[in-house]
């Protein structure tokens, strides 16, 4: 999987898919990557000012640093401060457009008392190619080089005469850093855009396939499982089904007998235990031909008629038991008749 390939992965799921990337980009960016680019732009800032402040102060002394240079510094510290702030930090770039607009202000009034000296702007113009990285947006980063320009053409207004404002706008747009930066500030924004946006692609694509997957791993435990107690079930049934066999020999054995006795006997009271015996016996051999036949396996098939009486009887037969001192008597319509009348 490539690092620039995410979003031709992204374009191939369907629309749902594709909207839910979209918002997955949009929180990931705002509450995650933006607000971390402004704490790095933020701190960078910082260290620059301080150390040029320190090389203003061994250079010139510590009284002679510009009062306005603390003042900016006062400010940015404020607004490092706010960064901290959810109403401000999920904002971005807001806090961008807050350092650039402060930035710009004090490099700008520099540039003015030092009759159009380009050096007190040169720390604007880095942080200007830098916007791009932070705000990961050309329109952004395009505005406030609208804005940069705009004050530069206010402030070269006032610092130099008007007769030569076009010769001094000209020298500074054409001077190779200030061009450099305006100009690799909206393609660093271009760049890194489509750069994030193909890490959190990969990143969505990464977990939407675990999703997936953990979907179908409990698919295939729960499969798992029902199988295990299907063959637990094919086992007991197997076991059972020989059980049965090696009951109703002996059940015949004893039918068969009672048969005899029967027919031989001439006591009508011995004959009335045997019939007796043998009723409980015909009884028990019932119960296993019908447990036999309820634990073969019927494959699916076609629908076919059923033999209702037989299904009724066989219930009944089962739930006799339970049912001990309860009347249950069976009647069949649509020519189905039983007269088949259970007490116990």
């Amino acid at each position: 999987m490539k690092i620039l390939d995410g979003l031709q992965q992204v374009q191939q799921l369907t629309p749902r898919k594709q909207r839910q990337f979209e918002r997955f980009y949009s929180a990931q960016s705002r509450f995650r990557f933006l607000p971390v680019f402004a704490d790095v732009s933020l701190l960078i800032t910082l260290i620059g000012t301080l150390a040029h402040m320190m090389t203003l102060a061994t250079q010139l002394g510590p009284a002679n640093v510009p009062s306005g240079l603390f003042v900016y510094t006062t400010i940015l510290s404020c607004l490092i401060v706010a960064h901290r702030f959810k109403a401000v930090r999920f904002r971005t770039p807001l806090i961008m457009y807050l350092v650039f607009l402060n930035m710009a202000l004090f490099s700008y009034l520099a540039f003015i008392k030092t009759g159009g000296d380009l050096t007190p702007t040169i720390g604007l113009y880095f942080f200007i190619s830098f916007l791009g990285i932070v705000t990961l947006s050309p329109l952004h980063t395009l505005v406030m080089i609208a804005i940069n320009l705009a004050f530069l053409y206010a402030a070269t207004w006032a610092a130099v005469p008007a007769a030569d404002v076009a010769i001094k706008l000209q020298e500074v747009l054409l001077n190779w850093l200030v061009l450099m930066c305006l100009v690799i500030s909206p393609l660093l924004a271009v760049f890194f855009r489509r750069f994030v946006r193909n890490i959190l692609a990969l990143q969505f694509l990464l977990r939407d396939r675990n999703r997936m997957l953990s979907r179908t791993l409990q698919t295939l435990q729960v499969t798992e499982e029902n199988l295990i107690q299907q063959q637990k079930h094919q086992a007991l049934s197997h076991m059972a089904k020989g059980l049965l066999h090696e009951i109703m020999n002996p059940v015949n054995c004893s039918v068969q007998a009672l048969q005899y006795a029967k027919d031989i006997n001439e006591d009508p009271e011995l004959g009335e235990a045997i019939d007796d015996a043998a009723a409980h016996q015909n009884r028990i051999a019932d119960i296993v031909s019908d447990l036999i036949d309820f634990s073969v396996p019927h494959p699916e098939h076609a629908k076919e008629q059923a033999n209702l009486v037989g299904l009724l009887n066989t219930a009944a037969r089962f739930t006799k038991n339970k049912l001990r001192g309860v009347d249950l008597e069976l009647r069949y319509r649509n020519r189905l008749r039983c007269p088949a009348t259970l007490q116990r």
